[in-house]
């Protein structure tokens, strides 16, 4: 089992700006944390970004949803060499 240390630290500043290669290189580093260990502690998040109870509630409502409306809300941006991979 890791440690705490194992853990990566990804600020995700770059994702609230426009496009930029350090935007990529925080897209790669969350996707390599989600396929790897499954976890990940993030930091840069806007202070303008709601974190309170309420917001929290609301976000998790979209796991509620059914698939379909899940999908239909996705970005569907992807890489044409990886077409099953999604990003949004």
């Amino acid at each position: 089992m890791g440690t705490a240390a194992d853990i990566p630290i990804i600020d995700i500043a770059p994702l609230f700006g426009p496009w930029s290669e350090a935007r990529a290189v925080v897209d790669r580093a969350i996707i390599a944390a989600a396929t790897s260990s499954g976890v990940m502690t993030i930091t840069g998040l806007p202070q303008a970004i709601p974190s309170d109870d309420r917001a929290r509630r609301q976000l998790l409502r979209l796991f509620e949803a059914p698939r379909a409306l899940r999908e239909r809300l996705a970005c569907n941006r992807h890489d044409p060499a990886r077409p099953l991979l999604r990003h949004g």
